[in-house]
């Protein structure tokens, strides 16, 4: 090996080691928002690790339900139903409100689309109006199938 590539490797080593062991320590501590262990939070401006802390939080049925109810809309939990082969309601929420924003009909939607939904309506729908409009989103149609 080129004593270069040594001591770029020996280097890296030490700063891993350096960090491992300040975090370990609690001497460094990574920014909830930028820790892929902790949560997501619905309300934190989207970051690189949104993605992977949202579809964590939809595959865990019970941190999926427990983000739902700490929403500030109105929402409730449906009981798991079967309509079909194939089809039903498993994790389902009845949506009535979305905060401030009123919704035309209620409508159900699995617990890992309303998480998805909640995190589009704060993040992308919410800048967009006040952008585009000069005003908050006021009303939310759902559109769906069934007759």
């Amino acid at each position: 090996m080129r004593p270069m590539k040594l001591v770029a490797l020996s280097l890296l080593a030490l700063v891993a080691a350096a960090a491992a062991l300040g975090w370990q320590q609690g001497w460094w501590r990574l920014p909830d928002r930028h820790n892929p262990f902790v949560p997501l939070v619905v309300d934190e401006p989207p970051n690189w690790l949104t993605s992977y802390k949202l579809a964590r939080a939809q595959r865990d049925p019970a941190v999926c339900a427990r983000l739902v109810r700490a929403l500030p809309w109105r929402a409730e939990p449906l009981p798991d139903r079967r309509t079909g082969e194939g089809c039903g309601f498993k994790q389902a929420w009845r949506i009535a409100a979305m905060g401030e924003v009123a919704v035309g009909d209620t409508f159900a939607f699995s617990c890992p689309s309303v998480l998805a939904l909640a995190m589009w309506q704060r993040h992308t729908l919410a800048g967009a109006a006040q952008r585009h409009f000069g005003e908050p989103v006021q009303r939310l149609r759902a559109a769906s199938s069934r007759p």
